[in-house]
C-alpha cells in the first residue's frame, strides 16, 4: 500500500506545475509609473508577493523593488522590456 501511494503521489507531484519568483528592481521619477506597472503585471497574470518603494536620499529616483510570482510560462524578459519603455522609468532589472 505504501509502495502504491508513494508511486502514485510522485506521478501527480511531477505534474503540479510550480510558477517561478524573481525580482524586478525598477527606477523611476514618475510617480505615475507604480500605477501602470501593477496594472500591467495584473493584465499579465501576475501576481505581486512583495512590494517596496524607497527613496534614495531625496536626490535622486525613487526605487520600486517588487517580487513577482509569474504564472504560466510568463517569462521576466517582457516585463523588464515593456516596463523599460514606460513613461518616467529611467531603468529596470530582472534580479
Amino acid at each position: 500500500m505504501v509502495l502504491l501511494a508513494e508511486t502514485v503521489f510522485n506521478s501527480i507531484g511531477r505534474r503540479i506545475r510550480h510558477t517561478p519568483e524573481y525580482i524586478t528592481e525598477i527606477y523611476y521619477n514618475e510617480k505615475t509609473c507604480l500605477d501602470e506597472v501593477l496594472r500591467y503585471c495584473k493584465d499579465s497574470g501576475m501576481t505581486i508577493e512583495n512590494l517596496k518603494i524607497h527613496t534614495l536620499d531625496g536626490k535622486g529616483p525613487s526605487l520600486y523593488a517588487a517580487e513577482v510570482k509569474v504564472r504560466g510560462n510568463t517569462r521576466p524578459e517582457p516585463l523588464t522590456e515593456h516596463i523599460s519603455h514606460m513613461t518616467g522609468v529611467v531603468s529596470v532589472a530582472a534580479l
